[in-house]
């Protein structure tokens, strides 16, 4: 007997992408679907080493930096830092002037 992997596999090789997100939306309801996503991420998540898990977060969290302009990413470091930004930016800068964003 074939398992039901074994046709689903096939199928998706077959059908095109928009075909495919039509027959899983026929199937699952949206909240079925973002509970399914939700049991893979915590699974996922479960299954990484905290090296995998720092990695993971250190690419994102540097791919979230990287996009923002430089007002918002001195909004972030001054909500972060706070009273000790100034200081780590000059630190930055060589101790060159104070850089206050008010």
């Amino acid at each position: 007997m074939v398992s039901n992997h074994l046709i689903l596999g096939a199928v998706l090789l077959e059908k095109s992408n928009d075909a495919l997100n039509e027959q899983i939306k026929s199937n699952l309801t949206p909240e079925q679907l973002q509970e399914l996503k939700d049991f893979y991420v915590e699974r996922l998540v479960d299954n990484m080493s905290t090296k995998d898990l720092v990695a993971y977060v250190t690419d994102d969290m540097t791919d979230y930096v990287n996009k923002l302009s430089p007002v918002e990413f001195f909004e972030e470091g001054y909500n972060y830092w706070e009273d000790y930004f100034d200081e780590i930016v000059e630190d930055f800068k060589g101790g060159q002037s104070e850089n206050n964003l008010n």
